[in-house]
């Protein structure tokens, strides 16, 4: 809106402009140096089109400068009949457009006075003709003043709309990187399983309700037989792959309600069966450690299978706290590969 206007203004100086130099409003005689004049309205013209970019008091200054300008020009060139006095209608519209009521209405204002004391002095007491230019100076500051703050209301509309989206997105962005530090915190970085402070986070809640409905459930380490051996052969980074892997078997075989998650950054898995005891949990296990050991690694041209040796704790009868299960269950682990490896033992037995 604002760069219309100004065009506007600037295509109305040039219009003088061209005016001025085809001698259709200054006569000859007039003693004006007409080369300084256009290059005043020149340099006016490049000013004008900045104006959308300025504050209120640099408007205001070229709104003056307007009056100046076209007070100048009317008087050599009939006065208050002059065709230039359409001009004051342009410089009311446009500072209304741009500032509403307080534009507006004071150029309606100084409108007024430079058009009474610069061109109509001797029609002071015509108070008809005073009384229909003012009726048009305010009647069009009143629209244009109207239709400003109607912008300036939509403006702030669209501005506060704005603002709204790109809060929502900043507040998105922030829940997105509160969820993946938090998932940071709670998951292992190589196996995407959950980590063992969540594992042991989960079983503590549990255990309450265990406790009060009288509920069994079941903790399994799994470790992988002969991993250092396979890191040693095989390298570091095919050994995270092997890891992975297991990962990956792990939430394919496992249940949507069945807790997995990885212990540290060991080579040794974590599984919470609920509401399944000791004998229970055995079969989804060897289903497991059977998916396993028939998964084949390419390594170095040759078929590589990994072997899982597992440890199962219950609850109640192996422990009450969180701690006591998961110290039985890898004693457990650690008598399933004294035993030779590639087997289940459960604490107790």
């Amino acid at each position: 809106r604002e760069k219309f206007v100004a065009l506007g203004r600037a295509l109305a100086g040039l219009l003088i402009v061209i005016l001025l130099r085809g001698g259709y409003i200054l006569p000859t005689t007039a003693g004006f140096d007409f080369d300084l004049l256009l290059m005043v309205f020149f340099v006016y013209i490049l000013f004008t089109l900045l104006s959308p970019f300025q504050g209120r008091t640099a408007s205001f200054i070229f709104s003056s400068i307007d009056l100046i300008l076209i007070t100048s020009l009317s008087y050599y060139s009939g006065g208050y009949k002059s065709p230039l006095n359409l001009l004051y209608y342009l410089s009311i519209v446009q500072m209304g457009l741009r500032f509403s009521w307080a534009g507006g209405i004071t150029l309606a204002t100084l409108v007024s006075l430079f058009f009474v004391f610069g061109l109509s002095l001797e029609r002071i007491g015509d108070l008809g003709f005073w009384g229909n230019k003012l009726v048009i100076f305010y009647a069009l500051a009143f629209f244009s003043s109207s239709l400003g703050e109607a912008g300036e209301k939509q403006a702030l509309k669209e501005k506060l709309k704005r603002s709204s989206e790109k809060i929502l997105i900043l507040e998105k962005g922030v829940s997105q990187l509160k969820r993946r530090v938090r998932e940071e915190t709670i998951r292992d970085g190589v196996t995407e399983l959950h980590n063992l402070k969540y594992f042991l986070l989960k079983i503590a809640e549990e255990i309450p309700q265990a406790r009060r409905h009288r509920l069994t459930f079941s903790l399994v380490v799994l470790g992988v037989d002969n991993f250092r051996a396979y890191n040693s052969a095989y390298g570091v980074k095919r050994g995270d792959e092997a890891l992975r892997v297991v990962g990956m078997l792990l939430k394919t075989y496992m249940r949507n309600s069945d807790l997995v998650a990885r212990y540290d950054r060991s080579d040794k898995f974590l599984i919470l069966f609920p509401f399944t005891n000791g004998e229970q949990a055995v079969i989804p296990v060897e289903r497991f450690r059977e998916a396993v050991s028939m998964y084949r690694l390419d390594e170095r041209d040759l078929s590589v299978h990994l072997n899982l040796s597992a440890g199962i704790a219950t609850f109640p009868e192996d422990g009450g706290e969180e701690g006591i299960l998961l110290e039985k269950a890898e004693a457990a682990l650690r008598r399933a590969k004294a035993q030779g490896k590639d087997k289940t033992c459960l604490f107790g037995q």
